[in-house]
């Protein structure tokens, strides 16, 4: 009766395990196809040939949609890193102009968006010239703050949380049938 119990619990952990493994994968899978299509643009921003202060919005705008940091307070405060990553239903082909606004005034590079790149692109501008805001939809790159730019993805999260049950359940799992491996033993050793 007791051996019965014992391989219906046996039976549970294995479907959770399966179940638990099951659900990483597709998490991961999930995860790296969202990152496959964000453009990661990080470097120096200058404005009249000196630093830029801290807490300086950069703007970088692609197919009508803008994406926004800020530089981060630090020491090098003329830093950024923003990530271009399209909303839900939209694509940006490779190649599309970016262009890049530093506190209002466009910069004078244009970047080139690159579905799952990091590029290194800096950034300048002659302060001296406003160029005004156009009415755009805006949206916030992930994680944009006053500090910068760092991207917080829940999927990992989730994926590494999923990831620690599947090892505790397999520890058990593995516990569960050492336990088993031994009462044989003691069985077949006692009817010798």
């Amino acid at each position: 009766m007791k051996d019965l119990e014992i391989r219906k619990r046996a039976l549970k952990t294995t479907i959770v395990l399966c179940l638990a493994c099951t659900l990483i994968a597709v998490m991961t899978h999930t995860t790296a196809a969202e990152d496959s299509f964000a453009c990661q643009f990080t470097g120096t921003v200058t404005a009249g040939d000196s630093q830029t202060p801290v807490g300086t919005r950069i703007t970088a705008v692609i197919d009508g949609d803008e994406f926004h940091t800020h530089t981060p307070v630090m020491s090098n405060s003329s830093t950024y890193s923003l990530t271009i990553l399209p909303p839900k239903g939209k694509s940006y082909p490779n190649g599309a102009e970016v262009i890049f606004r530093i506190n209002g005034y466009e910069a004078d590079q244009k970047g080139s968006y690159i579905a799952g790149a990091d590029i290194v692109f800096n950034l300048s501008t002659i302060t001296a010239q406003p160029i005004p805001y156009s009415h755009v939809s805006s949206t916030t790159s992930p994680g944009g703050s006053p500090v910068g730019d760092k991207s917080f993805n829940w999927g990992i999260v989730i994926g590494l949380s999923i990831g620690t049950l599947a090892i505790v359940g397999l520890a058990y799992y593995t516990r569960l049938l050492r336990r088993i491996g031994r009462k044989r033993l003691v069985e077949l050793t006692a009817d010798k």
